[in-house]
């Protein structure tokens, strides 16, 4: 039935939260995989554009990870354009060719941002791009 939520593990205790989603009741919310009866995870509820819940440990996690490689990111010189490129890489869905970010850069997931060129060093914006929307955003 649509709305409906089940849970991964039978015995884990849950209760009804908003829009149906339902999350572990347990104190420390562990590493329980809670779906929608759509059979959906909160990630995959979250990049479809539907309501999801934030503190679910797969978002946890890939927002911890965006923020260590934003820090890491930050850290680094002007001098260490090869290393700066690989952490670009490793963080954004897409990095063009030449892309360039000035710290400090700060994300929510990275892997959501797109940038398939570079633009001029003394531009103040870039043209990202949601794959979700498929529109361009200037960051």
């Amino acid at each position: 039935m649509p709305g409906e939520c089940t849970r991964v593990h039978p015995d884990e205790p849950v209760r009804r939260g908003r829009a149906g989603i339902m999350r572990s009741a347990a104190p420390d919310h562990g590493e329980t995989e809670i779906v929608d009866a759509d059979g959906r995870t909160h990630r995959g509820r979250m990049l479809a554009g539907d309501p999801y819940l934030a503190d679910d440990p797969e978002i946890v996690r890939d927002s911890r990870r965006a923020i260590g490689l934003c820090e890491r990111y930050d850290r680094t010189s002007v001098l260490e354009q090869d290393e700066r490129r690989r952490i670009l890489a490793e963080l954004l869905g897409t990095a063009g060719e030449g892309i360039e970010i000035r710290p400090p850069f700060h994300c929510d997931l990275g892997y959501q941002l797109h940038s398939e060129r570079a633009r001029s060093p003394t531009s103040a914006s870039w043209p990202w791009t949601s794959r979700r929307s498929g529109s361009a955003r200037t960051c």
